[in-house]
């Protein structure tokens, strides 16, 4: 998992508490022939905000660099607003999660692509 903050963690209030103003994003990849499909991807996160109390506030279809699909989640959980994107890149699916302020999280997240 990558992990990318705005803010430097050895100063922020707690382990996984985010700064009013700042922003968390998780990028979290499966190996090689490991990883589940889009649809499978984004129905596990409906799953799981389901089961946590919260709800999906709304859901895009999204195509990143080089017409690769994906999903974008944005969805209400114990925590506050999070921001989800369910792709394949490479034959390796990737969730990349936004936590804290959101507002440049979409412009990160279109800048995906497979490396060569």
């Amino acid at each position: 998992m990558i992990v990318l903050t705005s803010y430097d963690v050895s100063s922020a209030p707690g382990r996984d508490t985010i700064p009013i103003g700042q922003t968390k994003i998780e990028v979290v990849f499966s190996e090689r022939g490991q990883g589940m499909g889009l649809e499978a991807m984004a129905g596990n996160a409906r799953t799981e905000v389901a089961a946590a109390g919260g709800g999906v506030l709304w859901e895009q279809r999204w195509e990143l660099a080089d017409g690769v699909p994906a999903i974008r989640l944005q969805v209400m959980g114990p925590f506050g607003q999070v921001a989800g994107l369910y792709t394949v890149i490479g034959g390796r699916s990737l969730r990349m999660m936004g936590y804290g302020d959101l507002t440049r999280f979409d412009e990160i997240a279109r800048t995906l692509r497979a490396y060569q």
